[in-house]
């Protein structure tokens, strides 16, 4: 099947997506680190850029947030 892609217009695919937040939110590594992990991997992702997939990210969890604080 084709990647799942939650973002509208936007390359990251639901895994890369999840690995960012993860090492954001759970694991305290800021973008600008995960930005230099990426390049030592050789992979060329901009701060900017994730900072963009992690607000939009956002946007889409915020129903389940919402949910979860109500109950």
């Amino acid at each position: 099947p084709p990647e799942v892609k939650p973002l509208e217009r936007r390359q990251a695919g639901a895994g890369l997506l999840a690995q960012i937040l993860v090492s954001k939110y759970q694991d305290h590594q800021p973008l600008y680190r995960q930005e230099q992990i990426f390049k030592r991997h050789g992979i060329n992702l901009p701060r900017r850029l994730m900072c963009g997939w992690v607000a939009g990210a956002t946007e889409l969890l915020m129903p389940l947030y919402e949910e979860l604080k109500r109950e």
